[in-house]
């Protein structure tokens, strides 16, 4: 396993497969993630690829909400965390599964989620954090280079804003430079939604989406508006 999962393992050992282990500040901070994202995006009716799900707490999240999925896939590396993943999974029937998969280590795992499972949406929520900023882009990138082809597809995915004004170390987490991950989204679509308004200057949710007939930059392009 990458170093990355390494705060992950010790925190499992440290704590087993709770709450704690996720290395979240409370339930509270993890929740209004999850209402970032779902008011970006209307999971209803879609196959989600929950990516670093932990104990797959999303699913719950959305069930409370009575907001029902077409499919909902955990993929968690750590083997107590996708265990839990799998026993929630199996708790609501046919819907929902859980995979065991690196998605930083495994090249191919976003390609192969989607054939498997028809995913059309692929979700980081904090599981970026731990991440250098590169090694967090060079994630996005293979997953929306995934999507590609994918009619309405999305890719949704949070991290801590370096607009934050103060703050003490937060070691293992890591902030990204927020203007910087815009950019990189725009550079790739102009269907992006930018969320900064939930936890104060402290978060940052970015949705980009796919769809026929807008094109999509490659790397490195930028989409020029034509003269009106």
């Amino acid at each position: 396993m990458g170093g990355y999962l390494d705060p992950y393992r010790r925190a499992v050992e440290a704590f087993g497969a709770s709450f704690e282990s996720l290395l979240w500040n409370s339930p509270y901070t993890q929740e209004v993630r999850f209402e970032a994202i779902a008011a970006s995006v209307d999971l209803a009716d879609r196959s989600v690829g929950d990516f670093g799900a932990g104990r797959a707490d999303l699913l719950d999240w959305l069930a409370s909400r009575d907001i029902r999925t077409r499919r909902y896939v955990a993929v968690e590396a750590i083997p107590e965390l996708h265990a839990m993943c799998q026993r929630r999974a199996a708790s609501f029937g046919a819907g929902a599964l859980a995979e065991r998969a690196d998605f930083v280590q495994e090249e191919g795992v976003f390609e192969r989620l989607i054939a498997a499972h028809g995913l059309d949406t692929l979700l980081f929520s904090g599981s970026l954090n731990t991440l250098s900023r590169d090694g967090a882009v060079g994630v996005l990138e293979r997953a929306w280079g995934a999507l590609s082809g994918i009619d309405r597809g999305v890719l949704a995915f949070n991290f801590l804003s370096t607009l934050r004004r103060a703050g003490s170390d937060e070691t293992p987490a890591c902030r990204f430079d927020t203007m910087a991950m815009i950019r990189w989204a725009i550079g790739r679509t102009p269907l992006v939604v930018i969320r900064h308004d939930y936890l104060a200057d402290h978060d940052c949710t970015i949705v980009m989406r796919r769809h026929a007939g807008v094109p999509s930059a490659r790397h490195g392009e930028h989409h020029r508006p034509s003269a009106q």
